[in-house]
């Protein structure tokens, strides 16, 4: 009978020996999963190249004084390529181009009687800009600088009787602001004021008057830009 207890007491000796050993081993810990990938969408910003559509209307006076045609008006569309640079998260600076089919014809009787016709048929600016940010993706900008058109014009003089006419590119300058407002990352849209004059405008004859020819006035058009 002793050998029997003997037996068993080593026997449970054994097994709660076993059993803290077990409970000294370091237990197997599971991975923990892996976060969520987390998207944020990158910080806009107004800095790249883009191209555009514009259009719009403009009215005016070619030429003045002795030459002048009269009073002009018409529409105009074109395209436009330009760049954005974000100085910071408040101004932007830039550069713009653009060049328009436009259709701002004049046309004047004089006592004679003498027929004036003037036309300006294109129109072109190259101009810096300069703007703040405001309203989140909004810009508000001024711009200026170089002006020129393609003017065409004809004066009929049936006293002589004789027909004086010139077709040239005439240089000015330019100068304005407007609103652009970005859709989403790649498009916005603008609307924008500008005064603009080229030409010489020199009085004189009939001879200066034609070949002198130029156009003062405003335009209003709006586009769409695409921004790269």
């Amino acid at each position: 009978m002793k050998k029997y207890s003997v037996a068993t007491a080593a026997v449970a000796l054994v097994m709660i020996s076993g059993a803290a050993l077990a409970a000294d081993l370091p237990r197997r810990v599971e991975p923990a999963p892996p976060p969520a990938p987390i998207f944020t969408q990158p910080a806009f910003t107004w800095t790249g190249f883009y191209v555009g559509l514009s259009g719009g209307g403009a009215f005016g006076r070619l030429g003045r004084g002795s030459n002048d045609f009269g009073s002009a008006s018409g529409g105009m569309v074109g395209g436009t390529l330009g760049y954005n640079y974000q100085v910071n998260n408040m101004f932007v600076v830039g550069l713009e181009g653009d060049m328009s089919w436009a259709g701002m014809t004049a046309n004047r009787t004089l006592p004679g009687p003498i027929f004036m016709r003037a036309k300006m048929n294109s129109f072109a600016t190259i101009r810096a800009r300069a703007g703040v940010v405001a309203f989140d993706r909004t810009l508000l900008y001024i711009t200026g600088g170089y002006a020129g058109g393609n003017i065409n014009s004809t004066i009929t003089d049936t006293t002589v009787p004789a027909v004086y006419s010139a077709n040239s590119w005439r240089n000015g300058w330019v100068i304005g602001g407007g609103v652009e407002y970005a859709i989403n990352r790649n498009i916005s849209a603008k609307a924008e004021y500008l005064y603009t004059q080229v030409g010489n405008n020199n009085n004189g004859g009939v001879v200066p008057i034609v070949s002198n020819s130029g156009y003062r006035g405003s335009i209003i058009r709006a586009g769409l830009n695409y921004r790269f």
